[in-house]
């Protein structure tokens, strides 16, 4: 009897041991103001913050932190390792092929960027349509060389050769850097990247948004994304009880709001009280 009760100390004392081993290595992209590489803000991201929270409550994993860009970690999540990835729009496309989290927020989508005071260019409109200004030869677009969606993406291909339009491998800080020179007038990012580069180069209130008609999805979903398989889907319900816990404290709110501005805030505030706030886990 006292073998077979030392047997069974060993075997949960193994089992103990192999789960305190199992490591997350999460991936991180180069994209600020989500996650910040460089500077005197690094580590300040706000998809730097979630992933910070998620690791203090998955004390279970071992945790690694890696840079690098979104198309590789997907190469390596695809294969099965044991990588994850937090501030991935939650797609359907996406649901195929990796375990994704119920959105660890939901914000405004992408607009079109463009200085305040050419907006009397195009009669002070609160939205636009995007290929009415790509067919604007007056004014001058620049966009970087990634996924726009379904739906823009078609729509910027089919003018991508115009000579007011530019597609490079550019970053959102020197797009931003040649809209403030006034060698290009529009772009599409997102608010919290402005607001970043407004505030790293000293310039605020120089540029503004306006919703694209095209797009019928005001808001996009974000999500943490883990491996395909038993691994990655024990990962994510864990990630699903950590959001269902904690998006309602002032701390997380804090993280989702930290790169908005007072008009866009409360534009989220409407967001998460209506629909991110009522979300139920699958």
């Amino acid at each position: 009897m006292r073998w077979i009760n030392l047997g069974i100390c060993l075997l949960i004392f193994s089992s103990e041991v192999v789960l305190a081993i199992d490591q997350i290595t999460w991936g991180k992209y180069d994209y600020p103001p989500y996650y910040i590489h460089k500077g005197e803000l690094k580590g300040q991201g706000s998809e730097d913050q979630l992933v910070q929270l998620f690791q203090k409550h998955l004390k279970e994993y071992q945790h690694k932190n890696q840079n690098m860009p979104i198309a590789r970690f997907s190469l390596k999540a695809e294969a099965g390792e044991k990588f994850c990835m937090s501030g991935l729009y939650k797609t359907s496309e996406r649901e195929k092929i990796f375990a994704v989290s119920i959105p660890t927020y939901i914000g405004p989508n992408e607009m079109i960027i463009i200085e305040k005071e050419k907006l009397g260019h195009l009669g002070h409109p609160k939205t636009i349509a995007f290929e009415e200004l790509l067919q604007n030869q007056k004014l001058r677009g620049v966009f970087q060389k990634r996924s726009l969606g379904n739906v823009l993406g078609p729509i910027l291909e089919k003018y991508q050769h115009q000579p007011n339009v530019q597609v490079r491998s550019y970053k959102s800080k020197q797009v931003y850097g040649m809209l403030l020179l006034n060698r290009v007038d529009y772009t599409i990012d997102t608010i919290p990247t402005i607001i970043y580069l407004e505030k790293i180069s000293g310039k605020s209130n120089r540029m503004t948004s306006l919703e694209i008609q095209e797009v019928s999805q005001s808001h996009i979903y974000i999500s943490v994304v883990c491996p395909k398989n038993a691994w990655g889907q024990r990962v994510i319900t864990r990630i699903n009880e950590i959001i269902q816990s904690e998006k309602s404290t002032p701390q997380y709110r804090a993280i989702i709001e930290q790169w908005y501005d007072e008009h866009s805030r409360q534009q989220l505030r409407k967001v998460y009280d209506e629909v991110f706030m009522n979300w139920k886990s699958k």
